[in-house]
């Protein structure tokens, strides 16, 4: 079942409020997607712009599977979420891309 966003759009959520996020979240707006953030802090540059923003720790599996909930996919502006937190949300039936596999 695909996840929307308030106006119908996809939900895309991007583990990482840095630049990237920010340049993605510009982005998404012109390919019809909701962009969620994971950010640090509310200060982080891709939370001063988008929406769904949420503030949490990239390094807590609990911040991240209840920041999964409700995106379609999760992806990451940085490799810095351990590999063995990703093995275990695609345990869990979350959808992570690129996958665990790609940070080996």
């Amino acid at each position: 079942m695909a996840i929307r966003g308030p106006i119908g759009m996809p939900v895309v959520g991007m583990v990482g409020g840095g630049q990237l996020s920010r340049m993605t979240h510009q982005a998404s707006i012109s390919l019809g997607l909701s962009l969620k953030v994971l950010a640090d802090a509310t200060h982080d540059s891709a939370a001063l712009v988008a929406n769904g923003v949420t503030v949490g720790d990239h390094t807590s599996l609990d911040d991240l599977r209840a920041f999964a909930q409700g995106c379609e996919v999760v992806t990451f502006d940085h490799e810095h979420v351990p590999g063995g937190l990703l093995e275990a949300m695609e345990a869990e039936g979350l959808r992570i891309a690129p996958g665990s596999t790609a940070l080996r």
